[in-house]
């Protein structure tokens, strides 16, 4: 998108971990750099950011320190994209002070609430199935019988393993010496 609008001079994509960066080392990333240079631009797009900014992670902070240097350097020609949960990516943001100059715009998007989550399900079986499949009082209604299900299945398994227990301490005093078939029978 953003080379369709020449906002930058090419289209190339490259995406990464920061684990993975962390991995190659500088001499990865440098590589990388300069394969989306050759290709007149584009963006550089690092997912889990933040775990380049881990204390125990030398070799991230020194690819982390590498990228801050390059960012300036490759301005108008490569965007790069840092991408992280919202709590790491504070501290990913509190690592050095001038990451927050270089990286100066930031968006954060909220966690999806059960009601869209529950929406898309629903589209998501419509377009699958066409509108053939029916549930009974709507996914709503499956959502419920989900959870009573569990609820049964767990209450169901609480007794019956309490009570066998229970009871087999009583008839059985020494297990290893009750007859197979007799316990069989009591479970």
């Amino acid at each position: 998108m953003l080379s369709s609008v020449e906002a930058l001079p090419g289209a190339e994509f490259r995406e990464e971990t920061g684990s993975t960066l962390s991995n190659m080392g500088i001499d990865g990333v440098k590589k990388i750099i300069e394969d989306i240079k050759t290709a007149g631009g584009g963006c550089f797009f690092i997912d889990e950011a933040y775990q380049l900014a881990d204390s125990r992670n030398v070799g991230g902070s020194m690819v982390l320190e590498y990228l801050l240097a390059e960012i300036e350097n490759n301005r108008g020609v490569i965007v790069f994209i840092f991408a992280g949960y919202r709590k790491e990516m504070e501290k990913f943001f509190e690592h050095n002070p001038g990451i927050p100059r270089r990286i100066p715009h930031t968006l954060s998007f909220t966690d999806y609430e059960d009601e869209e989550l529950l929406e898309i399900f629903t589209r998501v079986i419509y377009k699958k199935y066409g509108g053939r499949m029916k549930l009974e009082d709507g996914p709503k209604g499956l959502y419920r019988g989900f959870v009573i299900s569990v609820i049964g299945i767990i209450a169901y398994r609480a007794s019956y393993f309490g009570m066998f227990d229970t009871g087999k301490a009583f008839l059985f005093p020494d297990a290893k010496k009750a007859n197979f078939f007799v316990m069989w029978g009591f479970a």
